[in-house]
């Protein structure tokens, strides 16, 4: 859990990058939760890609869990570090 959130499609409405992922109740600067990628790594740099799917299809073994985030995204779920209960925000990258 954490790590950090990936800006690499913002909006071109947004200047900013990072774009600021504040608390909407009390502005606190949200921390990361999970990240939910549509694969497990990409078949250009072979990142992350296990030793026992070194030899398979690049097709075959970069989506173990079928999950498809909007079109091939990663969705990043955030949460208030000073209040739990404040509500999540969530962004598809």
């Amino acid at each position: 859990m954490g790590g950090f959130a990936s800006w690499h499609a913002i909006d071109s409405c947004h200047a900013i990058d990072p774009y600021p992922m504040d608390c909407l109740t009390c502005a606190a600067p949200m921390r990361p939760l999970p990240t939910i990628d549509s694969s497990e790594w990409d078949g250009g740099s072979g990142g992350w890609k296990p030793l026992e799917d070194r030899n398979r299809p690049t097709h075959h073994c970069t989506t173990p869990t079928e999950i498809t985030v909007g079109r091939w995204g990663e969705l990043n779920i955030f949460a208030c570090p000073d209040e739990p209960e404040h509500p999540h925000r969530w962004r598809i990258q």
